[in-house]
């Protein structure tokens, strides 16, 4: 049997909690000297609760009171440490799919999980 699966779901859903803590503290707060954890928890949750949501900077902008140049920045250092990943909307001229809202996902559906508190199973986001 594969380690990861060895332990009942409470011991899965606490080492998931501690990879979750252990990308943002250790991977993105120390590496990049961030001060505004804040911030950057803000972000993480605004994140995991819209996965798969078309968003835009300046909708951070407006939801977190962030600024356009640090939502962008904290998205990049996520995004340096594996923990999300954005995708851009197809459309055939680059230029308007530059323009567009992205799609924002995290590596790991199990993160989500465990970050959300949420009783309901979205499972056509998690798809």
């Amino acid at each position: 049997m594969h380690p990861t699966f060895i332990g009942n779901a409470c011991e899965r859903t606490l080492l998931l909690k501690q990879y979750m803590s252990d990308i943002v503290l250790k991977d993105v707060v120390a590496r990049h000297s961030i001060r505004g954890i804040r911030n950057l928890e803000q972000l993480v949750n605004w994140y995991t609760a819209n996965m798969s949501c078309l968003h835009s900077y300046n909708s951070i902008r407006k939801a977190l009171g962030l600024s356009i140049q640090a939502a962008s920045s904290l998205t990049s250092y996520l995004s340096q440490a594996y923990l999300v990943f954005e995708v851009n909307r197809y459309h055939r001229n680059l230029k308007i799919q530059s323009r567009d809202p992205q799609k924002v996902y995290l590596i790991d559906n199990g993160l989500r999980n465990v970050s959300i508190n949420s009783t309901r199973e979205d499972l056509g986001r998690l798809a």
